[in-house]
């Protein structure tokens, strides 16, 4: 009966290892790569083959990046994080990734996930705001902008200083502060149609 229920729970965990989809990889504490699931060979774009056996730096872009990188996981136990990678084909590649070792003796666990698209979203993400605070820190004209259903200021270039004499965080503070900026002939008409 143990040895039934033992051999059910061995074939569930190689069933889970052998579906998941992250990449799973039995490393050493060397790094040298010891088992790795069908997940892991198609986000490193790596047959299973030239891994087994392989070590982990190899996918680094810079390999003496690993030494250290691979010896302050092996202190800490668990490691989360983003990494850089190189892929077997050379391509370039960025994972988020769960780390623990020694859940063995000379046991490690890596599970990745590709995340290059979202990164590169993000990235050019960045790159977009850099670009519009350039632009909208440097015009001579006053730019704000605040959202609409919460009335809350959500930016506020320096020109606003500049122009009207008043601290840019006095607008934070009362965003409805502008109003008085508007000529007292245009109040009632300008703010009806922000409204």
């Amino acid at each position: 009966m143990a040895d039934q229920a033992f051999r059910d729970t061995a074939c569930e965990f190689s069933s889970i290892f052998q579906n998941v989809l992250d990449g799973v990889l039995i490393v050493d504490d060397a790094g040298d790569c010891l088992d790795a699931n069908p997940a892991a060979q198609e986000i490193l774009r790596c047959p299973r083959h030239d891994l087994i056996g392989g070590n982990v730096k190899c996918f680094f872009s810079d390999p003496s990046d690993f030494g250290a990188a691979w010896t302050s996981f092996l202190q800490k136990k668990k490691q989360r994080g983003q990494v850089h990678l190189v892929t077997g084909n050379g391509t370039d590649l960025v994972v988020e990734f769960t780390a623990a070792s020694n859940y063995l003796p000379n046991r490690n666990i890596l599970i990745i996930g590709d995340i290059t698209e979202r990164a590169t979203a993000e990235a050019l993400l960045k790159k977009s705001e850099e670009r519009f605070r350039h632009m909208a820190n440097n015009i001579q004209e006053v730019f704000w902008m605040m959202d609409a259903s919460t009335q809350e200021l959500t930016y506020v270039n320096r020109a606003y200083a500049t122009i009207t004499g008043h601290a840019v965080d006095t607008i934070r503070a009362n965003p409805s502060s502008y109003q008085e900026l508007i000529h007292p002939e245009d109040r009632v008409r300008v703010i009806s149609r922000l409204n």
